[in-house]
């Protein structure tokens, strides 16, 4: 973002710098990445009006969903400044994002993976034992053999298939 930012505020610098001059007021807008993007263009842009004698020129910025893209302290002079308004919808997890919170999800999946292989394992083990034991092998009843106990010598128990007419 820091990148595409700075991009973007090289190749509109002359334009903005002379829209300011001639005292338009400069809103930037975007939505998730692209706010995250026009939020740092606009502390660029705000840094370089201040250089150049434009301090009283107007601008701020409107991000939709913007990514977590400056420290606690840039984000502050944002807030305090009036620079940036970030708009938040419900539990949108993008903007609640940051590189502290994304380390200790990482950390929590890699624990719950573990404790659900670590349960899988086990589930593993007792179906092949079952399987190894004969739990699950198939049983073969002495009266659907031919010849079983209670049938007559070469009788079967299974009914004898139809003739085709």
């Amino acid at each position: 973002m820091a990148r595409a930012a700075q991009y973007v505020f090289e190749e509109c610098w002359p334009a903005l710098r002379a829209l300011a001059a001639e005292g338009y007021e400069l809103v930037l807008t975007g939505h998730s990445l692209g706010a995250g993007v026009a939020s740092l263009v606009a502390v660029l842009l705000r840094d370089e009006l201040d250089r150049c004698g434009l301090a009283d020129a107007p601008a701020r910025c409107y991000g939709f969903a913007t990514p977590a893209c400056v420290d606690e302290r840039l984000a502050d002079r944002c807030g305090r400044d009036g620079l940036v308004t970030s708009v938040v919808l419900h539990d949108d997890v993008v903007p609640r994002l940051t590189a502290r919170s994304l380390r200790h999800l990482m950390a929590e999946l890699l624990r719950q993976r573990e404790t659900c292989m670590g349960h899988w394992r086990q589930d593993l083990d007792e179906v092949w034992g079952r399987l190894r034991h004969g739990l699950w092998a198939p049983k073969w009843r002495e009266s659907m053999v031919r010849g079983g106990p209670g049938l007559a010598p070469g009788a079967s128990a299974l009914p004898a298939a139809a003739p085709f007419p």
